[in-house]
């Protein structure tokens, strides 16, 4: 398998991401975070969160402005 098509678990995601697991439910059950469900369990794919952290980095939104506080600036 393609590493950008590993599916990640909820829990690595919100880890990766800094936010909770329900969190991460409302985005793949509003369809904001492209996910997969496989029995109970949601899925994400690497390339998907890749692109969806890329999205809201450029927008005014919490992941966005989390990235932006977190940076920290080369000296």
């Amino acid at each position: 398998m393609d590493q950008l098509d590993t599916l990640l678990s909820t829990e690595e995601v919100a880890e990766y991401l800094g936010v909770g697991q329900a969190t991460v439910y409302r985005w793949c059950r509003e369809g904001s975070l492209p996910a997969v469900k496989i029995g109970r369990r949601w899925r994400v794919r690497r390339s998907a969160l890749e692109e969806f952290v890329r999205k809201n980095e450029r927008s005014e939104t919490l992941v966005g402005r989390l990235r932006a506080f977190l940076e920290v600036p080369d000296n």
